[in-house]
C-alpha cells in the first residue's frame, strides 16, 4: 500500500473511533467535569503504554514538551466544550456543529504549513466543505424536537462552535512538534499530560469537583476511561494520517466523524427521526462521500 493511500487509511480509522469516543458519555451520568477527568486518566494510560510498547526513545527537548502540553491544554478545552454541547443539544446534533472544524483545518494546513506545495488547494478546500456541508445538514436532521430555537440548543452551538475552534487550534502546535521530528507516540504522551493538566485547571473554580470525581460511581468512571482509551487510539491514527497526508487532508477526513455520530444517535440513542429526515441524511452521506473522494485526489 501506497504512503497515501496508507495516510487515507488511517484518517478512516480516525474518522471511526473520532465518532465513537463521546459515545460512553452519552451511558454516562457523571457530571462533565467528572468524565471529562475520567477520560483524561484513560487517555495518560492509552499514551504511555503506546509508547512503551512502539518506541521507548525519548527525544523530545523542552520546547518539544512545551508545545505538546499546549496541544493537550487546548484539546481539554475543547473537549469540555464539547460534553457541554452534546449535554445540551445530543451527540448527533453537537458532533456536526463540532465538526465544522474541518475547513479551519484545511486553512491551517495551507496557510501555516504550506501544504499547498503537496495539495491542491482548491481541490482541498472544496472537499472540506463538503464535509463541513456534511455536518450541517446532518445537524438538521436532529431538530425534530420543536426546540431549535430554545435556549438550550443556542448554548449547545455556542460550545459545539467554541470546540471546534480549540480543537482545530491545537493542530498548529501538534504539526510543529511532528516537523521537529519528535515521534508521534512521544508527542501523545506529553499532549495526554497536558490533557490531564487542562483539565485540573478548568476544575480550580470549584475544587470540590475533584472530590466529586473521586465519588463517582465505578461504572461512570470506567466509561470516562473508554472514552480516553478510544480517543487516545483515535488521535494516534490521526497523527499517523498526518503525517502522511498533511493536516489539510487529515484533518477534514477525520471530522467525517459526523456520519457515524447521526448512525449512532439514530441507531442507538433515536435521537433522529429516520422517515422524517431520510432526505437529510442520504445526501449528507452524498456530500460526505464526495468531499471524501476530492480530499483523495487533492494528493
Amino acid at each position: 500500500m501506497g504512503e497515501t493511500a496508507l495516510g487515507l487509511s488511517y484518517g478512516f480509522l480516525s474518522m471511526l473511533l473520532f465518532g465513537l469516543y463521546m459515545v460512553p458519555r452519552k451511558l454516562s451520568d457523571a457530571s462533565p467535569h467528572s468524565h471529562l477527568l475520567s477520560m483524561c486518566v484513560g487517555v495518560l494510560v492509552t499514551t504511555i503504554s503506546l509508547k512503551l510498547v512502539l518506541d521507548r526513545s525519548w527525544t523530545a527537548g523542552s520546547a518539544e514538551i512545551a508545545l505538546s502540553y499546549v496541544c493537550g491544554l487546548l484539546w481539554a478545552l475543547g473537549t469540555f466544550c464539547f460534553i457541554a454541547s452534546v449535554r445540551w443539544m445530543g451527540l448527533s446534533r453537537a458532533t456536526p456543529v463540532k465538526n465544522t472544524t474541518a475547513v479551519l483545518g484545511t486553512g491551517i494546513g495551507m496557510l501555516f504549513f504550506d501544504e499547498y506545495k503537496t495539495t491542491d488547494p482548491l481541490t482541498a478546500t472544496a472537499g472540506s466543505i463538503l464535509i463541513a456541508g456534511t455536518a450541517v445538514l446532518l445537524a438538521r436532521t436532529s431538530y425534530n424536537t420543536g426546540d431549535n430555537h430554545s435556549s438550550s440548543t443556542s448554548l449547545g452551538v455556542i460550545f459545539g462552535l467554541l470546540a471546534a475552534g480549540s480543537y482545530a487550534s491545537y493542530t498548529i502546535p501538534f504539526k510543529m512538534v511532528m516537523l521537529r521530528g519528535v515521534s508521534l507516540e512521544e508527542l501523545i504522551v506529553f499532549m495526554g499530560q497536558g490533557c490531564l493538566l487542562g483539565v485540573l485547571i478548568l476544575s480550580l473554580p470549584q475544587r470540590r469537583r475533584i472530590s466529586e470525581w473521586l465519588r463517582e460511581t465505578s461504572r461512570n468512571q470506567i466509561l470516562g476511561l473508554l472514552g480516553g482509551i478510544i480517543w487516545a487510539l483515535a488521535v494516534t491514527a490521526l497523527a499517523r494520517s498526518i503525517k502522511m497526508v498533511g493536516v489539510a487532508v487529515a484533518w477534514p477526513l477525520s471530522n467525517l466523524n459526523t456520519v457515524v455520530a447521526v448512525a449512532v444517535g439514530i441507531v442507538f440513542f433515536k435521537e433522529i427521526n429516520y422517515p422524517v429526515h431520510k432526505k437529510e441524511i442520504l445526501l449528507g452521506m452524498a456530500t460526505a462521500t464526495a468531499g471524501s473522494v476530492l480530499l483523495g485526489l487533492s494528493r
